[in-house]
């Protein structure tokens, strides 16, 4: 995940950026890295850290320490850009609001995350897709058995992206892609689907994030359902985990005493397939 701020100090062209890059697995740093705007492509610093909360400590601390030098946020959010305009135009308060959410909810510190959907619900970032995502996602945390509240406010997050998709009007989203949003909208409606016992829906809902934005995180938990729901599938889970378990994301299931069965009866098979192709050739 890439999360980039862009800021400016008047007079003249003294821009910056930070950016800061969460890793979602694999035991990689999380990295948060600096550039002077419009200068060298090469970061004028660079930053590791174990753990996303001690990442999105020093982001904050590094955009604060900018505002006290005069600089100011500005509304670009691609971290691929590396020069501003010459007079580009601050970022909205309900915006920087609706980044700290994210980051809230990022390092799960829900005291600060109920704070921030409180503030931000009599403002624009309401009625975006990555607000109700938050929101909905920090409620079911909350209520876990609330599973009608839930998945109201999924659905809405849901259709409101569907919406503004259909209507070209971008929704904000930070340095995210609108597709990423979308898959982070469709876990979250399988976990309420998962926790109410609706299986099946929450199977489809694990697809569809899939299909929006996949990883090997979620092809795992779509094998962890079919292997714990649906009996009649479980060989296409342990199948689906053979082939890609060396990626990550499938822990959940190799650790399955039936998955340990499921390759023993496997290897026989594999090797008397490589004896006939010696054989064969």
């Amino acid at each position: 995940m890439y999360l980039a701020k862009f800021f400016h100090r008047a007079p003249g062209n003294d821009d910056r950026e930070l950016l800061l890059i969460l890793e979602s697995g694999g035991g990689e740093p999380h990295v948060l890295v600096s550039f002077v705007m419009g200068g060298s492509s090469e970061p004028c610093t660079r930053r590791e850290f174990i753990t996303a909360r001690e990442a999105v400590a020093a982001l904050r601390r590094a955009a604060e320490e900018l505002r006290l030098e005069g600089y100011a946020e500005t509304v670009h959010t691609q971290y691929q850009l590396r020069a501003l305009p010459s007079d580009p135009k601050p970022k909205p308060a309900w915006q920087q609001g609706l980044d700290e959410l994210l980051l809230s909810g990022i390092i799960e510190d829900g005291a600060t995350q109920a704070a921030l959907i409180a503030k931000l619900a009599a403002t624009p970032a309401a009625q975006e897709p990555l607000y109700l995502w938050l929101a909905a996602r920090h409620g079911f945390a909350t209520a876990p058995k609330g599973h009608a509240r839930a998945l109201a406010r999924a659905e809405n997050a849901r259709d409101t992206l569907g919406a503004r998709r259909a209507s070209r009007m971008p929704p904000y989203v930070w340095s995210l892609r609108p597709l990423k949003i979308e898959a982070f909208i469709q876990d979250l409606l399988s976990e309420v689907h998962f926790a109410a016992g609706r299986p099946q829906a929450a199977l489809d809902a694990a697809q569809r994030a899939q299909e929006a934005d996949g990883n090997q995180y979620r092809g795992g938990r779509i094998a962890w359902i079919l292997a714990h729901c649906f009996p009649a599938r479980e060989e296409e889970a342990f199948d689906q985990a053979a082939r890609y378990a060396g990626l990550g994301g499938y822990e959940a299931i190799t650790a399955l005493p039936a998955y340990a069965a499921y390759v023993g009866r496997r290897a026989p098979a594999s090797a008397k397939g490589r004896r006939a192709s010696r054989t064969g050739s």
